[in-house]
Formats: C-alpha cells, sequence, structure tokens
C-alpha cells in the first residue's frame, strides 16, 4: 500500500467518524426534543381530560405514558451522546495520524497504529459513509483513481449509492416525522373531531 492510499483510507475513515459523531449528537438532540414534546403533550391531554371529561381519556394518557416509559428508556440506552464523544476522540487521533503520514512516514507503524485506532469504539454506518461520499465527491473520485475509467465507474457507484443515501435519508425523516405526529392525529381524530 503506498502513502497516498493509506492516507486517503485514514482521511475517508476520519470524514465518517466525523459524520457518525454528528448523527448521535443529533439523535441524542431529537430523543430530548421528544422527551419534551411527549411529556407537554400528555400533560395538555391530563388538563383536557380534567375539563371535558372525555370517554376513555385515561386509557390514551396511561397507553401513552408506558409508550413513553418504554421508548425513551430503550433510547436512553443508546448512549447517543457518550457514543459521540468517543467518534469525536478517535477522528481527532486519525487526524493527528494523518499529520505523521507528511512528516514521518513509516509505513508498518502507520498502519498499526491506524488499526488500532480502527478498534477504539465502534464503526460508522452506511448513512455515515454516504454522507461523506455526497459531501465530499472529489476525494471519492481522487481515492477510486483519476483515470476516465476510474471516475466513470466511481459515477455508477455513486449513482446507486446515491439512490440509497437518499431512501435512508427520507426513511429517517419519516420515522421522526412518524413519532411526532401520530399522538396528535390520534388525540384529534378520537377526541375532537368526533
Amino acid at each position: 500500500m503506498d502513502k497516498i492510499e493509506i492516507q486517503n483510507r485514514i482521511w475517508s475513515t476520519r470524514k465518517c467518524r466525523i459524520n457518525a459523531s454528528e448523527r448521535l449528537i443529533r439523535n441524542d438532540r431529537f430523543l430530548q426534543f421528544c422527551n419534551m414534546y411527549y411529556s407537554c403533550f400528555l400533560t395538555v391531554v391530563s388538563v383536557i381530560q380534567l375539563k371535558y371529561n372525555y370517554e376513555n381519556m385515561e386509557i390514551f394518557s396511561v397507553s401513552l405514558s408506558v409508550a413513553l416509559v418504554v421508548i425513551l428508556s430503550y433510547f436512553n440506552s443508546q448512549n447517543y451522546s457518550e457514543r459521540a464523544n468517543r467518534f469525536k476522540n478517535n477522528y481527532i487521533e486519525l487526524h493527528q495520524l494523518y499529520d505523521l503520514t507528511f512528516y514521518a512516514y513509516e509505513e508498518e507503524k502507520i498502519l498499526k497504529q491506524y488499526y488500532n485506532l480502527l478498534n477504539v469504539c465502534e464503526n460508522h454506518t452506511t448513512i455515515d459513509y454516504l454522507t461523506f461520499l455526497f459531501n465530499d465527491d472529489k476525494l471519492y473520485f481522487k481515492i477510486k483513481g483519476n483515470s476516465k475509467v476510474g471516475a466513470e465507474i466511481g459515477r455508477k457507484r455513486i449513482n446507486w449509492q446515491f439512490l440509497l443515501f437518499i431512501l435512508l435519508k427520507v426513511t429517517f425523516f419519516m420515522f421522526k416525522a412518524f413519532i411526532i405526529l401520530v399522538p396528535a392525529i390520534v388525540f384529534i381524530n378520537y377526541y375532537i373531531v368526533k
């Protein structure tokens, strides 16, 4: 493996780890938002129940409370903030290793340190890699080859991966919208529109 290939590998791993850290921070913020949103929603439902005494409102409130406890317990167990910090520490160390390749290049030593850094924290996900590809595609073409053939192969691969990237982004968006909208839609449909 030559020096440029090792540098590209370190750089791309570092960028993917940055994307993973940012994704986990966004997930943590969304979790905090959902916690506040559902708490406020349950408070509003309880106040409405006290004022209007809707039939079966207690069942709705208890069901939503139990679902909230279960869902938030699961997401809190994911330790998004802690995992994001591990990724951050890892990508900082990868950057230091990348800088080292310009000054003191010993292939065996650099590779050993790189592989050790890979084992320090969990691997990034597909969406982190795809985010890297579509935020820094010039580097991707540099990695895949400077020839026309290499660039063409890279473009075909990017077209397929771009569709996967869009599908994952849309899926995550729809999941978040579902989490936010379903309780309100059920409440409005069952109690208000009636």
